[in-house]
């Protein structure tokens, strides 16, 4: 562990393990920055309008492009003798 504080996560995936039906509802409850809450809503948005090419599109395109580059970022800042050798490679 790093000591990240873990409990708005946390509470999120408790109210969606109790109520899953409008996860953009949950997102916007939640006490977030903006720029957490974009990212999860964008998703959600694309899920709901349900036209299976966009949402495809829209999983493939963000895991191999987005979110690799938005990780090494992420690593890359880290701070080199923070406690967390699994993320450097």
């Amino acid at each position: 562990m790093i000591g990240a504080d873990t409990t708005p996560i946390l509470s999120f995936l408790d109210a969606v393990s109790r109520k899953a039906e409008n996860i953009g509802e949950l997102i916007h409850a939640q006490e977030m920055d903006q720029v957490v809450i974009d990212f999860p809503s964008t998703t959600s948005n694309t899920i709901e309008c349900g036209k299976m090419h966009y949402i495809a599109a829209s999983f493939a395109f963000d895991r191999e492009d987005i979110i690799p580059d938005m990780f090494m970022k992420v690593a890359n800042g880290l701070d080199k003798t923070a406690p967390i050798p699994a993320f450097r490679y």
